[in-house]
């Protein structure tokens, strides 16, 4: 598996009764040329609180919060809900890909 990279520029902010979606980009990790992400993904939260649905990997062009485009197969979204407030959360996505690599992105969650 490649080393896991803390990928969030900024953390995402809700509140206990929001439901927002979140974008792992993995655009940015190492990924060989033509690799893309397959197959169910998972994703993880610390502490174990949110409700996570309708994990999926991206099938379109997807602009990031900061404004650039991650190419399609390059992202992993997914469904956040309920929480804490005042917790942070680190979020944890495993995605396979079509060259057999396994890789690992994470990002911030605070609930407010």
């Amino acid at each position: 598996m490649s080393e896991p990279q803390i990928i969030a520029r900024e953390p995402i902010v809700k509140t206990p009764a929001e439901s927002k979606i979140y974008v792992f980009p993995f655009d940015e990790l190492p990924l060989a040329a033509g690799e893309l992400l397959t197959g169910t993904p998972t994703v993880t939260d610390s502490p174990a609180d949110f409700t996570i649905s309708a994990i999926a990997v991206s099938t379109g062009d997807l602009v990031a919060p900061d404004g650039r485009t991650i190419p399609t197969g390059q992202a992993v979204t997914c469904r956040i809900a309920g929480g804490t407030k005042n917790r942070n959360y680190l979020l944890t996505c495993t995605a396979a890909s079509n060259q057999s690599n396994t890789h690992e992105v994470r990002g911030w969650m605070y609930v407010r």
